[in-house]
């Protein structure tokens, strides 16, 4: 879930409203990398950064 946008933007965010804090670690690069598996370790930290957890108060852009 932590690299899918869509479900954490959209779905939670847009379409329920959620307004509360999503979280992600770093442990999502390598033991639990699911649908990305064959992304270097910095694009997967990217794709996890641009996906929208909540990070900081400000919008946040991750490129690799």
């Amino acid at each position: 879930m932590a690299f899918n946008e869509y479900i954490l933007n959209d779905l939670l965010r847009d379409q329920l409203g959620f307004t509360g804090y999503i979280n992600s670690d770093t442990g999502i690069v390598g033991d639990m990398d699911w649908g990305v598996e064959n992304l270097p370790v910095s694009a997967k930290f990217a794709k996890a950064v641009n996906a929208g957890p909540t990070s900081s108060p400000e919008p946040m852009t991750c490129t690799n």
